[in-house]
């Protein structure tokens, strides 16, 4: 796959306001890079821990994975990330395999992970929107949830203070538009942005969804596949060209 960032890419990941330190510079290319994957065995002895989010609108199954000891990996205490599936329509859940390797990477880098099933999917409650909002009021539980110390399979989560939102396919829609809500998101990573075919997965929202990932001054870092089915690469390069820095 490629990696594509508009111009003026942050590359550093930085705490901002507030009476928190800013935490040392985080590079999201040095975190999601190849040799920081951390292979079946690794994968075996890292639990991750099933839950459930209460929101207002029902229940969100979780899973919840905790950082491993990452001496030398560059992550400061106190990041968590949430990571978000693609649509649920076309059997998109907290299961793909996409999902599930870039959580575990995620952990092993020093993260506290969560990724979960939207509304309607799997065991979460309440039904899909075809606006996209509900779902993005679900990244927002998601994140409320790490960062309120919940006690997750006997263990209290560490105390979280900054949140990188990782999105796959329709997943990145729906983070890249949340990422300035969310005054605990420090940066936003799309993963095969369907800029092709966003009007049809949130309803004709698309350009406000794009427009919202796209002019946000938080770091930014999209990726995708030289061979995307639902975009080509001379559109998705064209797409990044229009990030803010």
């Amino acid at each position: 796959s490629a990696g594509r960032m508009g111009a003026g890419f942050i590359a550093g990941l930085h705490s901002r306001g507030g009476a928190v330190a800013p935490p040392p510079p985080l590079s999201l290319r040095a975190v999601l890079r190849d040799d920081n994957y951390p292979g079946p065995d690794s994968m075996a002895r890292r639990a991750e821990v099933f839950t459930v989010i209460q929101t207002p609108d029902g229940g969100l199954e979780a899973g919840i994975t905790l950082p491993e000891a990452t001496a030398g990996n560059g992550v400061p205490p106190g990041w968590g990330a949430v990571v978000c599936h693609p649509w649920s329509r076309l059997g998109g859940q907290m299961g793909d395999p996409v999902v599930g390797g870039v959580s575990r990477v995620l952990a092993a880098a020093g993260f506290t992970v969560c990724r979960f099933n939207f509304r309607g999917v799997g065991a979460s409650g309440g039904s899909p929107t075809f606006s996209g909002d509900g779902e993005k009021r679900d990244v927002a539980s998601a994140c409320e949830f790490l960062l309120g110390g919940a006690q997750v399979g006997g263990q209290t989560l560490c105390e979280i203070h900054s949140i990188l939102l990782i999105g796959y396919s329709y997943g990145s829609v729906i983070t890249g538009a949340a990422v300035d809500e969310i005054p605990s998101v420090r940066g936003v990573c799309a993963i095969s942005y369907p800029y092709s075919y966003c009007w049809a997965l949130v309803a004709w929202k698309s350009s406000g969804y794009w427009n919202a990932f796209k002019n946000s001054q938080k770091p930014k870092l999209l990726v995708f596949g030289d061979e995307d089915n639902f975009s080509s690469r001379r559109v998705l390069e064209g797409a990044a060209g229009e990030l803010a820095a």
